[in-house]
């Protein structure tokens, strides 16, 4: 009952529309930590060092970010082709059709950065579609199905879509 409480306090009135969302996931993913022997935490995938969420609840690009914090991780930095190729085929397999990564414009119009360390971005995987288009309100980063087949699109930050989480397989969070 005290991790329920303490998830409620850690929400600000105005986050309420999250905060009944993230903290019944969060419960439902904690119960799995205490009862998982794996590297990562059941629900989550392993791949190479790193354990991967792939939510199944819509939220805006900041608040998958918060989601993913709940869980002592970030939405997911894809820094190589062989990452993407991962998680492009687990959203293939999900028929996921849209998800936030941590990739935005936000600080420099066209510069993209790596989210929430700012550090440029060496890899991007564009969908062939007149991505990114640069508008001016598009400014998070997301993989896309349909048309894009499940390359990225640059989409207003507010949108709601599925986020993918990233945190390393040895993290602190992980019980086993």
């Amino acid at each position: 009952m005290q991790v329920v409480k303490n998830c409620l306090f850690a929400f600000s009135p105005q986050d309420k529309g999250i905060m009944v969302k993230t903290c019944l996931t969060g419960l439902i993913l904690l119960f799995g930590l205490a009862h998982s022997s794996a590297q990562c935490p059941n629900g989550w995938k392993t791949y190479d060092t790193s354990c991967y969420l792939f939510g199944h609840t819509s939220y805006s690009f900041h608040e998958s970010q918060l989601f993913c914090l709940h869980f002592g991780a970030n939405l997911v930095n894809i820094e190589s082709s062989i990452e993407n190729a991962f998680i492009r085929g687990e959203l293939m397999t999900l028929k996921a059709p849209r998800h936030w990564i941590g990739l935005t414009d936000e600080v420099s119009e066209g510069i993209w950065t790596l989210y929430p360390s700012e550090k440029v971005a060496t890899f991007l995987d564009w969908s062939h579609w007149s991505q990114p288009n640069d508008g001016i309100y598009a400014n998070c980063a997301a993989f896309f199905a349909g048309d894009h087949d499940y390359h990225w699109v640059d989409e207003p930050c507010g949108r709601e879509f599925n986020p993918i989480c990233e945190m390393p397989v040895n993290h602190p969070h992980i019980v086993g």
